[in-house]
């Protein structure tokens, strides 16, 4: 007897078509999951505390996946820190770029590029 196991994680077109490691039927990314975990330094009790609707389960696959899949997720939040830079050229910082909170960070020298940079390989 052959026992069915779901699929945690699913590969699809995100709103720009590039293809995007999501936690199976939710929206959330898998880059969403190491980003908490990793760059704010939270455990997978804490991601979901942070994403109630997420099972502790689903952010430990996402973990898992990231790291069978290091550089495929490295690489997509680079594509993404290039895809905001651009649109702040395009569009300015907007009110997001202005509030306290990036302002601090801004001036502590945080950014997604640093905090990648840091990671081990």
């Amino acid at each position: 007897m052959e026992t069915e196991v779901a699929t945690p994680i699913e590969i699809r077109k995100n709103g720009a078509g590039q293809d995007r490691a999501y936690v199976a039927g939710t929206r959330t990314r898998v880059q969403d999951i190491f980003r908490l975990a990793k760059i704010h330094g939270l455990s997978p009790d804490q991601i979901v505390e942070q994403l109630p609707r997420r099972a502790l389960g689903q952010a430990h696959a996402a973990l898992a996946y990231y790291f069978d899949h290091r550089d495929r997720i490295q690489s997509e939040l680079r594509e993404d820190e290039q895809f905001v830079e651009i649109m702040r050229r395009q569009t300015g910082p907007g009110t997001a770029g202005t509030t306290p909170e990036r302002s601090a960070w801004r001036r502590c020298g945080f950014t997604l590029k640093a905090a990648l940079s840091n990671l081990p390989s």
